[in-house]
């Protein structure tokens, strides 16, 4: 009977195998982690330049309508002006800026994800919707965090009545999250404001893309209608 012998030799090349396969394993599992952190701080970066994007349009939206509105006051507040709707309700214009329009860089109603002319640019990635309503300020409203549209006259409306113009303006890039582009265009369809309803329930435009999943920001400004 033959016996079976393992050399010192034979032991040193099999420990030698299993140390290269530890290092191998080891070497895989700090390149998936490298990777998966690469992933990570790329994510983190597209969502921060996006957020800007977002934050700047949104900026550019009501510096938009208060520069068209500035630029003629009394034409603005004309029935057929930018925010000529002095009956209380939201009225939505549609910034457009590589398209024709009503308006200085806008037109009348909500922008319709679907038409690449309601984009910020040619490259159809943002879009940016102001929405404003004009009201008669009621007996003993505070004017405080009001700022004037004009730096002269009285704070009052052309009826002669105190009135305040509030404006939200709100970006949104349909090619990000997970709302569709039919969506987020019945969701742009909401009013802006549920406070000047003093109604808590009302589904904005707001609460509308937050529960679709739509990458977006919102500014709101308040301002207070003054005539010489």
């Amino acid at each position: 009977m033959k016996k079976l012998q393992l050399t010192s030799q034979t032991l040193q090349q099999g420990a030698a195998l299993i140390a290269v396969l530890i290092v191998l394993l080891i070497v895989t599992v700090l390149g998936i982690t490298a990777m998966r952190m690469g992933l990570s701080s790329l994510a983190l970066a597209n969502n921060s330049q996006m957020s800007q994007l977002l934050f700047q349009t949104a900026d550019m939206g009501t510096a938009q309508l208060r520069t068209t509105i500035e630029q003629n006051i009394l034409a603005a507040m004309d029935v057929n002006g930018v925010i000529g709707n002095a009956s209380g309700g939201d009225t939505n214009l549609c910034l457009r800026p590589t398209a024709g329009t009503d308006f200085t860089n806008m037109n009348a109603g909500a922008c319709n994800p679907n038409d690449n002319t309601d984009y910020m640019s040619t490259r159809a990635v943002i879009l940016t919707q102001m929405t404003y309503s004009r009201r008669t300020v009621t007996d003993g409203e505070s004017s405080r965090d009001v700022v004037d549209i004009s730096d002269t006259g009285s704070s009052v409306s052309a009826t002669g009545a105190p009135e305040k113009l509030k404006t939200f303006s709100t970006s949104v890039a349909p090619s990000f999250g997970s709302a569709s582009k039919d969506t987020i265009k019945e969701c742009l369809a909401y009013p802006a404001d549920d406070e000047e309803t003093d109604n808590a329930a009302v589904y904005t435009i707001t609460d509308c893309l937050v529960k679709v999943g739509a990458v977006f920001a919102t500014h709101v400004t308040e301002y207070r209608i003054k005539r010489n």
